[in-house]
């Protein structure tokens, strides 16, 4: 290897011998136009479902915490209406 950083015309040779040979497989390529077109529309719409799929059950959730929500606030008010005869009335209590 010495010998061949010293010769710069053995340089070029080793440089030529590796241009001839086969190209490695890249590891990391970009892809063709053709398949970027295809693969970009796909990934697109990928995307889109994914955000409808999220958002729908993100909404579907939402309702369905907020109906548990009116649940429980509706218990209360039954709760409280029962209860409604042990204590006097506020106003009352304050004087008016």
């Amino acid at each position: 290897m010495a010998s061949v950083r010293n010769n710069p015309s053995n340089v070029e040779d080793v440089f030529v011998a590796m241009a001839a040979m086969a190209p490695r497989k890249a590891l990391f390529q970009s892809p063709k136009e053709d398949e970027l077109v295809e693969d970009g529309s796909q990934s697109l719409v990928n995307k889109l479902m994914m955000d409808f799929d999220v958002a729908s059950v993100r909404r579907s959730t939402n309702a369905e915490l907020h109906q548990q929500r009116l649940n429980v606030l509706r218990l209360r008010l039954e709760e409280t209406a029962a209860d409604n005869w042990r204590y006097k009335p506020v106003d009352k209590l304050m004087g008016l």
